[in-house]
C-alpha cells in the first residue's frame, strides 16, 4: 500500500497486473505435463525356415507278444515239483511242474503186463493154427473148428495191439507228468505251488503263462487317410516311441494290415513288428507309433507356438521391416519334430513373432529380440 500526500490510500495501478502474473505461474507449475509416447512392446521372433521333411502321422497303440501261451496239464495230479522262477525267461523244453508220476508209472506197468498176456495168447494161437491147418490137410479136422482157431489167433493180435496202444497211451501220460514250457518267452508267476492237485481240461485256471520276448508286435488303427496314403498292397515304414521317450527312437516295419475299414470308427487296424533285442519292451505297453505316408517334400515351418487361433482361422504375426506388426492368415499342416508346416501366408525368412503375442496388435511398433539358440537335438528335417 502507498499512502497519499493527504494519508488516505489507494490501490496501486500494477498490482492487479502483478496478481494476474502470479496466478498465472501457480496455474502453470501445478498443470498435467505433455503426454509421452507409449513404450512399444518387446517380442521374441524367429525365421520362418525351409526343408525337406517327410510327411508322417502319430497314432497311440500298444504292445503285444507275437506268441502267448496258457500252461495247462495233460494229466490230473499232484504237483511234486515247481522247476522254474518265476519272471524269467525259458526255452522251449525246459520243465515247469512236476506232477507226482507214481500212478502214472504204475499204469504203465500194467500195460507192459497186459502186453505179455496178449503176446503169449499170440504164441499159443499160432500153435494151435498150425496143427489145426496139418490136421485139416489129412481130414482129421473139421473144417468149422479150423476156422475157430485161426478167429482166436486174430483176437489174439488185436489184443497186442491194444495192449501196444495203452503201452503208448500210459508212456505218453507218464512223459506229461513233466510239464514242460511249449514256447521261448518269459514266464509269469507259477499260479499252483507244490501240494496241490491239478485236473486237466479248458475249464481249469492255467499253471502259468509264457509270452515270447523277440519279436514283438505293436497294433494300432490307422485312419482312411493314412491307409490311402500307404498304397494298395504296400507295406509302409514305421518308428516307434515309448511315453518316457523323446521322439521315435525304435524302428519297425508293418507286416499286416487288416482286410477291411471298421465303418463305425474309420479306422484299420495295422500290425508293426519291432526285433526287441534288448527285451525292454513288453506286451501291454503303449506305444506311440510314427507311420511315414508319402515322400519327401520342401516345406516352410515356423514354431507351432506361433500360430494364434482366431474362431475357426488361423494366423501368426509378422514383424516387417519397420517393426510394424502384420496379420498374417495361414492354413497349416502337420508338426514336423515339433516345428508346424505352413502351407501359405509366410514365407522363408520372415521374422514371425513367437513369444509375446498378446502384447502386440497389428500395425503396431515393436521391439525385436531373437529367440534363444536351442539345444541341439540332432533332428533332421
Amino acid at each position: 500500500m502507498i499512502g497519499s500526500a493527504n494519508g488516505s490510500q489507494y490501490p496501486h495501478p500494477m498490482r492487479p497486473i502483478i496478481l494476474v502474473f502470479l496466478v498465472a505461474l501457480v496455474a502453470a507449475c501445478h498443470s498435467d505435463p505433455s503426454p509421452t509416447a507409449p513404450a512399444r512392446p518387446m517380442v521374441t521372433v524367429a525365421p520362418a525356415m525351409s526343408a525337406m521333411i517327410t510327411p508322417r502321422r502319430e497314432f497311440t497303440g500298444q504292445f503285444a507278444a507275437v506268441q502267448a501261451v496258457e500252461v495247462r496239464p495233460h494229466v490230473s495230479g499232484y504237483i511234486a515239483r515247481v522247476e522254474f522262477h518265476e519272471g524269467t525267461e525259458v526255452n522251449a523244453g525246459d520243465a515247469l511242474f512236476v506232477i507226482d508220476p507214481r500212478p502214472y508209472e504204475a499204469a504203465l506197468a500194467g500195460a507192459h503186463a497186459q502186453m505179455l498176456r496178449a503176446e503169449s495168447a499170440v504164441r499159443l494161437g499160432q500153435a494151435e493154427t498150425g496143427r489145426a491147418e496139418t490136421l485139416y490137410a489129412i481130414h482129421a479136422m473139421a473144417r468149422e473148428e479150423l476156422d475157430t482157431r485161426a478167429s482166436a489167433l486174430a483176437q489174439a493180435l488185436a489184443d497186442v495191439r491194444t495192449a501196444q496202444a495203452a503201452i503208448d497211451t500210459a508212456t505218453l501220460d507218464l512223459q506229461w507228468t513233466i510239464v514242460r514250457a511249449p514256447i521261448r518267452g518269459r514266464v509269469s508267476r507259477a499260479a499252483v505251488t507244490a501240494g496241490n492237485y491239478v485236473q486237466t481240461g479248458l475249464s481249469a485256471a492255467p499253471l502259468t503263462t509264457i509270452v515270447s520276448q523277440a519279436p514283438i508286435y505293436v497294433y494300432f488303427n490307422a485312419d482312411e487317410q493314412s491307409y490311402l496314403a500307404m498304397g494298395p498292397g504296400e507295406r509302409g515304414t514305421v518308428a516307434i516311441g515309448l511315453t518316457d521317450e523323446t521322439g521315435f527312437p525304435h524302428p519297425a516295419r508293418i507286416d499286416f494290415v487288416d482286410n477291411q475299414l471298421d465303418g463305425t470308427t474309420g479306422t484299420i487296424r495295422v500290425r508293426a513288428v519291432i526285433d526287441n533285442r534288448d527285451r525292454r519292451l513288453t506286451p501291454g505297453l503303449f506305444a506311440r507309433v510314427q507311420l511315414v505316408t508319402g515322400q519327401q517334400y520342401r516345406a516352410t515351418l515356423v514354431e507351432d507356438r506361433a500360430v494364434g487361433t482366431d474362431q475357426d482361422k488361423r494366423y501368426v504375426y509378422v514383424v516387417k521391416a519397420d517393426s510394424t506388426i502384420d496379420y498374417r492368415a495361414v492354413q497349416i499342416g502337420p508338426l514336423d519334430n515339433g516345428l508346424r508346416v505352413v502351407t501359405s501366408g509366410v514365407a522363408p525368412g520372415d521374422r514371425v513373432v513367437v513369444d509375446g503375442l498378446q502384447r502386440v496388435r497389428p500395425g503396431a511398433k515393436v521391439i525385436t529380440q531373437p529367440e534363444p539358440a536351442a539345444a541341439d537335438t540332432s533332428a533332421t528335417h
